[in-house]
């Protein structure tokens, strides 16, 4: 017996979870057979010596709606139960039940019998239900329930634990941007002010504490570390850490809160709910500064004009323990000349490192092409740079410039994924040469930042058959910073300037799915190509996809609502829906029967076929819904069947064709979900041609989004009020604005 079972502790990461509650410990017997009188569960005795309950708990807010109880016969017909929702840490009443003929809504149950009904009009939200006090006629049974609920994108409260999310990432207190975890450093409040200005929101506690009711766009909110107590102060480029409530004089704790539709800030009092995109600006000497805004990179957040709301959206999403992803061995890479020409790509790192000049900007996409994983000398004297292998140490480096150092030179590196250099030692050929800086830095959205300084160190102790004695540098990087471009920067010897190599340790750092994130489904050796099934490897734009996610749950809520999939970014997670469309055509596989059609996307009205909800697999086993899926996990999927979800409807593929069957199994039908190397400049497409006449005559909302793909190449559609056969596609007949926005173009 509990009144408050199913806590944060006991559930974890399994946060869709139900549980009975009470009865007689040890006792409850649960039969399943052949005839209904045997199917059941026996609680306790008559005389009820405690409180049962069936306990809900849900990964977000619902409402339920409506719930049925069944007994297992006559002289055990339910008697009572009261449907309640947890409220601030209250159990709240929502509706009591009544008796309702068991054959009502179990049509086959054969014997004759009242089970309970209890029908909610209300429309409360929470995540935490169940069925107080349930009891029936004698001895205490129950042979199930049927429960029907609606997910509900609650309102943000003041209270509500969120994460702030950005792009597969988590605003992580005291730093900035990290992978999504279970930690508390990224469970925070955005706990509102009741009044708007500095003068009625500093030094005045009791405006931040006594404020509950629900936020809305244009709001005076802090950020409110659960962790720490502590908020962060963005009055400059770096927050820092302060008390809250916020006193007097720190006006760099008050944040006004917007929500962000379609790229633009929301009205002043539009409600904001969990998982919609928001963004935030603060004030400058006590008064608001709206191109203040505030922003996160991998190491610090902070709040600048050079912010804009594009770039500095968040996403407010509840928050919930999540398992930790799992660390990538880390990896040596280096470079030494001992005569070995190959030394120089190893580890299939491309090498740029003759006769590069100066520059803060040189392994570009442009450059690097699909060799993504590359490194490069950057500086040093033009035409002058020469290197050196030989059998003596003496002789085995590369002479970058003369001592007065007329240019910067750095060791440049990019990868094709986020990595965290934790460490880089750089050897020199003798004494006399000894190193002297350099500083690691990363790629921060694009701005070179500081990750680590350096100190010399005797080469021998990392090169322990060098002959010479001399001190290499070395750089040990504390820091969890993740980027796909590193560098040391202003690398230094005495006198003349010389590097004999490097030794670079990196780990990868987990990349979530996106909705947006070109992936390969690879099974075995192959790969899905479209218009077929599995397929050799290939740069074929047919074997790249997305997974594209919707907002909705399923049949009614993704089917016919086409912003629901255009307008959701969110990393995926373990059991999302999901649509596969293709690059090349932008159209989906609709897998209804055994063999899958190519259908448009969004998907219409009447295609069941297309949604496919995602799980991801560990062994063969399929994670716990919720859990993040990251680019290089193995997952699986399943369909609808007509209007409902059909687990054992898995999709697969073979050499011919991908189809959906209830012959699949999960251990059969795992993909692993590849990244794709960028595609070199010389191989993009040049031309495409694009017809929008697709939807035949319809009214549409101005507001809505409409996405088309060919080639790698995206299009969306916004603004248009109509689409009409005589204009071949869209059109809009009212004074305003309709754009089409061509997303995938290189510059030449």
């Amino acid at each position: 017996e509990s009144n408050n079972f199913l806590t944060d502790a006991r559930v974890g990461s399994n946060c869709n979870a139900w549980a009975y509650v009470g009865g007689l410990s040890g006792t409850r017997s649960c039969h399943g057979g052949t005839s209904d009188t045997y199917r059941y569960c026996y609680i306790q005795p008559s005389n009820r010596p405690t409180t049962f309950n069936i306990e809900f708990r849900f990964c977000q807010g619902v409402t339920i709606s409506d719930i049925k109880i069944g007994v297992p016969h006559d002289g055990h017909d339910a008697v009572k139960g009261k449907l309640q929702y947890m409220n601030n840490g209250v159990w709240t009443d929502a509706a009591d039940g009544t008796r309702l003929n068991q054959k009502s809504f179990w049509s086959g149950w054969s014997k004759t019998c009242d089970g309970w009904h209890i029908n909610n009009p209300q429309a409360a939200s929470s995540n935490r239900w169940r069925v107080y006090d349930y009891e029936t006629e004698s001895n205490q049974y129950i042979s199930g329930f049927d429960m029907t609920y609606q997910k509900n994108a609650g309102l943000l409260l003041p209270t509500t634990d969120i994460q702030l999310q950005k792009v597969g990432s988590a605003v992580t207190y005291p730093e900035g941007l990290q992978y999504p975890s279970s930690s508390n450093a990224q469970k925070w409040n955005l706990r509102k002010c009741s009044g708007d200005t500095a003068a009625a929101c500093l030094g005045h506690g009791s405006a931040w504490t006594g404020t509950n009711s629900a936020i809305v766009s244009g709001d005076v909110i802090a950020w409110v570390s659960k962790s720490s107590g502590q908020v962060y102060d963005c009055a400059g480029a770096t927050c820092s850490r302060q008390p809250y409530p916020p006193p007097s004089g720190h006006w760099g704790t008050p944040f006004r809160i917007f929500k962000v539709e379609n790229g633009r800030a929301a009205s002043a009092g539009t409600p904001i709910h969990l998982g919609d995109s928001v963004y935030f600006y603060g004030m400058q000497a006590n008064l608001w500064k709206p191109s203040h805004i505030i922003n996160c990179g991998s190491s610090h957040c902070g709040g600048s004009s050079g912010n804009s709301i594009a770039t500095s959206t968040f996403v407010v999403d509840i928050y919930r323990a999540r398992p930790a992803a799992s660390p990538s061995p880390p990896v040596t890479m280096y470079v030494k000349y001992d005569g070995n020409s190959a030394a120089e790509r190893a580890f299939g790192f491309t090498p740029f490192f003759q006769n590069n000049a100066e520059s803060n900007n040189f392994l570009t996409d442009a450059r690097v092409g699909r060799n993504c994983n590359a490194w490069a000398y950057v500086g040093g004297l033009s035409g002058t740079r020469s290197c050196h292998g030989g059998t003596s140490d003496t002789y085995r480096y590369c002479y970058i410039q003369p001592s007065n150092r007329p240019t910067t030179f750095n060791i440049e590196f990019r990868f094709c994924q986020g990595v965290t250099i934790s460490d880089i030692k750089i050897g020199v050929p003798h004494d006399g040469h000894d190193a002297v800086k350099g500083k690691l830095q990363y790629m921060n959205n694009g701005v070179w930042t500081d990750a680590a300084d350096g100190t010399r160190l005797n080469q021998k102790s990392f090169w322990s058959g060098w002959s010479k004695t001399c001190d290499g540098w070395h750089i040990n990087n504390p820091q969890a910073a993740s980027s796909n471009r590193w560098r040391v920067y202003d690398y230094e010897t005495e006198s003349n300037q010389y590097i004999s190599g490097f030794d670079m340790t990196y780990r990868t750092t987990p990349q979530a799915l996106l909705p947006t994130t070109a992936i390969k489904l690879k099974k075995g050796s192959t790969y899905a190509t479209w218009g077929g099934g599995l397929q050799a490897s290939s740069s074929s734009t047919a074997q790249q996809w997305h997974l594209r996610k919707c907002s909705g749950t399923g049949y009614s809520t993704c089917l016919g609502k086409d912003s629901a999939w255009t307008g959701t970014q969110s990393p995926i997670r373990s059991g999302d829906v999901v649509a596969w469309v293709n690059v090349n055509s932008g159209r989906v596989y609709d897998c209804a029967g055994p063999t899958c059609s190519q259908q448009r996307f969004p998907p219409p009205n009447g295609h069941w076929g297309t949604p496919f909800r995602i799980f991801k697999v560990s062994g063969s086993t399929a994670a716990v819904t919720g859990t993040p899926v990251m680019v290089g996990d193995s997952v699986y999927f399943y369909g609808l069947h007509s209007s409902s979800w059909k687990p054992s409807h898995i999709i697969n593929c073979d050499s011919s064709r991908c189809g959906g069957s209830t012959s699949n199994s999960i251990s059969s039908s795992t993909f692993v979900l590849e990244s794709i190397t960028p595609v070199s400049q010389a191989a993009q497409v040049n031309s495409v041609t694009m017809s929008f006449n697709d939807r035949g005559d319809k009214t549409l909302s101005a507001s809505s989004r409409y996405e088309y793909a060919s080639n790698g190449y995206t299009f969306t559609l916004s603004g248009w009020t109509h689409t009409r056969n005589y204009a071949k596609g869209f059109l809009r007949n009212q004074p305003g604005t309709a754009t089409a926005v061509v997303s995938g173009l290189v510059p030449s």
